[in-house]
């Protein structure tokens, strides 16, 4: 009788802890639909009698802020030119609150959501920077994010198997100190847990398919080396290429001086790689083929 009435009361007890989160929360909102602010203000106010004012002398530096950055300036290279941290300046670049609005940032279960998904409301704080401006650099932020990458095809997905469990390869890649190569691995999860892990590179089954194509047209087509004079230097490149990727995505450098630097690079690479290109008749795989 004494432990069903104990847990009774712990019943009771988390009914009323639910009911006193869902009444904050409710709180919240009806709070943030009226525009008024119940954290703490953010850099550049201050509150005064109940309400949020703007600080000039910061409002100054806010205002520089978003101006830099409209003028194309990464974050990184902001913090340098105000003086301020790298987190700060991202954390003034993404908040709403300086054009004069309040976000829920997060869903009815508290998960982060993404930033088109926010949910705004007017607020009652007098804005900073004009709405179009905070807008056109949350724009040029996004733009900036997008590093473009070459699509690349696996010709033998979905084509070949593992020889253990008979599941399909799937195509992978990886990048290290002497390039990127793709391979094929089996990604099974066995009943117990562990992945099958078989995998095969791709070079190989080129080769094994230009042999296998030579053998049905009876052709010699030129087999890829797998050494060349200019690998060392398409190689170098390459680490070259990712190292700006990284200090664009870092926000080390701006976006628009890393994809001139990565331009000239392509360009390079591409060179390099059109000298190594063996010039072959194909006229008698067409006709073979006719």
């Amino acid at each position: 009788m004494g432990r069903l009435m104990l847990n009774i009361l712990v019943d009771f007890a988390n009914f009323e802890r639910e009911i006193n989160v869902d009444r904050s929360i409710d709180s919240y909102l009806k709070r943030l639909q009226d525009g008024v602010n119940s954290g703490t203000v953010p850099y550049g106010y201050k509150r005064e009698d109940k309400k949020v004012i703007i600080v000039p002398e910061e409002a100054e530096n806010v205002k520089k802020i978003f101006s830099l950055s409209s003028q194309g300036l990464s974050m990184n290279e902001i913090a340098r030119k105000t003086g301020f941290t790298n987190y700060h300046v991202r954390s003034i670049l993404t908040n709403p609150f300086y054009c004069g609005y309040l976000v829920r940032k997060r869903d009815k279960y508290e998960h982060r959501i993404k930033e088109n998904e926010w949910k705004w409301h007017k607020g009652k704080q007098k804005p900073i920077i004009a709405e179009e401006l905070w807008r056109d650099v949350a724009d040029m932020r996004k733009r900036n994010m997008k590093i473009i990458t070459k699509k690349t095809t696996s010709l033998f997905s979905r084509l070949i198997y593992c020889p253990y469990c008979k599941h399909n390869l799937s195509s992978h890649s990886r990048t290290t100190g002497n390039g990127t190569f793709f391979y094929y691995q089996c990604d099974r999860i066995s009943l117990n847990g562990k992945a099958c892990g078989q995998y095969l590179r791709e070079e190989p089954l080129e080769e094994l398919l230009l042999k296998y194509v030579n053998k049905i047209f009876e052709i010699s087509l030129p087999i890829p080396k797998k050494e060349d004079k200019n690998d060392d230097k398409v190689k170098e490149i390459e680490r070259k290429m990712n190292r700006i990727v990284k200090l664009i995505e870092g926000d080390y450098i701006s976006f628009d001086k890393g994809k001139v630097q990565l331009d000239k690079l392509k360009e390079q690479k591409a060179s390099l790689l059109a000298s190594n290109i063996i010039q072959t008749d194909y006229s008698k795989v067409v006709e073979k083929l006719k």
